[in-house]
């Protein structure tokens, strides 16, 4: 800037600053809050935002706190993006928890060493027997003493076989903030969104 009085010339500068930035924010229409049962997922809509002289890469991390087991997930659709000049881009953030799972296991039937082969040889043996002797009345008797036999034997296997169940919690009830990190070389930004689990 240049500034004269008579014969004089003055002249100083003036700094211009301009701003090399952009925003994170939640899209139109999109919550930060959501409520869920255990098990859901939550879906969080978020638009990055360039300043006119900002173009580049942003990256994108999401955090849980507090720290549960099993813990909320959270996942950006993409690990990063591209701002252009005066640009914008919408980026979606899912938020997942655990449903509690109950399985039952039922025991299985162990027959002691070498039984298998033995009872299979016996069936073998009177199968042949029957074979020969299919006319004779005392082979009926017979079909039920086989038969009593291999169930001593599987009654015999079956120790400690008892019926377990197994359970595996799913993410507690309770509050939830999930942090959204966007990072593009020294410029950071964070947006928080919260879950609730019921």
């Amino acid at each position: 800037m240049y500034a004269t009085s008579g014969s004089n010339v003055y002249v100083a500068g003036v700094a211009l600053a301009i701003s090399s930035d952009f925003t994170i924010g939640a899209a139109s229409g999109s919550q930060t809050s959501q409520k869920v049962n255990a098990g859901a997922t939550a879906n969080f809509s978020l638009v990055l935002a360039a300043a006119p002289s900002f173009s580049g890469t942003v990256n994108l991390s999401c955090a849980i706190t507090p720290v549960v087991t099993p813990a909320p997930t959270c996942t950006p659709s993409s690990s990063s993006v591209q701002l252009s000049s005066g640009g914008s881009q919408q980026v979606s953030v899912t938020v997942g928890t655990t449903a509690p799972v109950t399985t039952s296991n039922v025991p299985n039937v162990l027959l002691p060493r070498g039984v298998m082969p033995l009872a299979f040889t016996m069936m073998l043996i009177v199968s042949g027997w029957f074979w020969l002797c299919r006319r004779k009345r005392w082979s009926v008797v017979l079909s039920p003493v086989l038969l009593a036999v291999l169930v001593v034997f599987v009654s015999c296997g079956g120790n400690g076989g008892e019926k377990t169940t197994d359970s595996s919690p799913g993410t507690p009830a309770g509050t939830y903030t999930a942090t959204v990190m966007a990072t593009s070389g020294s410029i950071s930004h964070q947006m928080t969104l919260q879950l609730v689990v019921q």
